[in-house]
């Protein structure tokens, strides 16, 4: 079932007036990334983020972005990670030196670990 509108397109009087007049052309005409790749060549690299529109121009290139994803950056940050760390480097030592990550292995002879001194084929 074909559906029929009776509005009108909602288009601007000046709108309008500037389609009649001709005058409207964009101030300024951007080569298309497909043109600059066609007359560089083998030279032409994609760069997604020169045209970014941001605040500061300076920001197109840092290497951490405060939105990655749809998620905040700043969300992920722990303000408190250097001293955890120093507390987590802490137990590792206690736990060091109270031979927690000690080995049998070490303790074993060598007839224990299966180096008898015997060499040869079976």
């Amino acid at each position: 079932k074909q559906v029929v509108s009776t509005q009108s397109t909602g288009i601007p009087e000046a709108v309008l007036a500037r389609r009649a007049a001709g005058g409207l052309k964009p101030d300024r005409v951007r080569k298309l990334e497909r043109d600059l790749e066609l007359e560089l060549g083998d030279d032409y690299i994609l760069d997604l983020k020169k045209h970014y529109d941001l605040p500061n121009p300076e920001d197109r290139y840092d290497d951490i972005p405060e939105v990655w994803e749809g998620h905040n950056i700043a969300d992920f940050v722990d303000p408190d990670i250097l001293t955890k760390l120093e507390e987590l480097e802490k137990e590792e030592a206690m736990l060091e030196e109270a031979g927690v990550y000690e080995s049998e292995e070490e303790n074993l002879t060598e007839e224990q670990n299966g180096n008898s001194g015997k060499s040869g084929s079976y």
